[in-house]
């Protein structure tokens, strides 16, 4: 009797505890990279591509918060083995109270760490990059242009070099995925930016966050008439003040009156005849 409660509670121990589902708008498209969150745990996921998602629970007595930006946040609470069908249905309050924090959205009135939101109309500047729009609007965060040509990307630091050998390059998450590549996207595609900056709310990213992370949320199509904009830079570079530089003949004379005997005059005169 005893052999067989232990074989029970190994199975039990063994056994996995998970949920899986389908996230969908009100029109049937799938909705890619919405937030599933257990609820009281940092236990959370987003959809792919294709608007699915598995999570391993840790108890179906949480319930799962599932959230995206500008739909209202659905909770459910799941059965062993449940395939979810989850429609979220468009908010109707405004972006500007709402900040991405890791798998969830939070109203700015309720956040308690350190974070910074950015807005797309405060991103709606000419600058050809993301980190130069940034600039002198996120406080705590350092950015540098390493490099004069065109297009290159900034350089980011939230919480100043945080590794002597690692990179101290913030982790950057794209609509729910993370990203070390440079952020060279279009300020055209993003409708929000949220910096976080604390170890708190970075927390569920682990050891990746050691710089902090940059939360990006891009823009997607609305319901209503179709909106075009057009926009055009054109630019010159040219030099202010071109040097004027020696030739091979006054570079050699000019050696010649520096350093007494280095070349023999004969030696100047081949490149005179030149």
């Amino acid at each position: 009797m005893t052999g067989f409660f232990t074989n029970s509670a190994q199975a039990k121990i063994f056994e996995d505890d998970w949920v899986q589902g389908l996230v969908v708008d009100q029109n049937g498209e799938a909705v890619i990279g919405a937030s599933i969150f257990e609820k009281g745990t940092q236990n959370g996921t987003v959809t792919d591509v294709d608007g699915k998602f598995r999570l391993d629970v840790q108890s179906y007595e949480h319930t799962l918060e599932i959230s995206y930006i500008g739909y209202t946040t659905q909770r459910i609470k799941p059965k062993k083995g449940d395939n979810l069908h989850i429609v979220l249905v468009e908010d109707s309050k405004t972006m500007d109270e709402v900040v991405v924090v890791g798998y969830q959205t939070m109203r700015k009135t309720d956040v308690v760490g350190a974070v910074s939101s950015i807005k797309s109309k405060e991103l709606n500047v000419t600058t050809p990059t993301v980190g130069q729009s940034l600039v002198g609007k996120v406080s705590g965060v350092q950015i540098a242009q390493v490099s004069g040509a065109p297009y290159q990307s900034t350089k980011i630091r939230v919480r100043g070099v945080a590794s002597i050998n690692a990179s101290s390059d913030p982790l950057y998450v794209i609509d729910g995925y993370p990203s070390n590549e440079d952020l060279m996207l279009s300020p055209e595609d993003i409708e929000s930016i949220e910096v976080l900056k604390d170890a708190a709310s970075a927390a569920i990213y682990g050891s990746r966050a050691a710089g902090g992370v940059v939360l990006i949320t891009t823009k997607r199509g609305k319901e209503g008439k179709a909106k075009v904009n057009y926009n055009f830079q054109f630019s010159v570079n040219q030099l202010a003040k071109k040097v004027k530089l020696l030739n091979s003949a006054q570079f050699a004379d000019l050696v010649v009156d520096g350093r007494n005997n280095a070349y023999k005059n004969f030696m100047v005169n081949k490149y005179n005849s030149l």
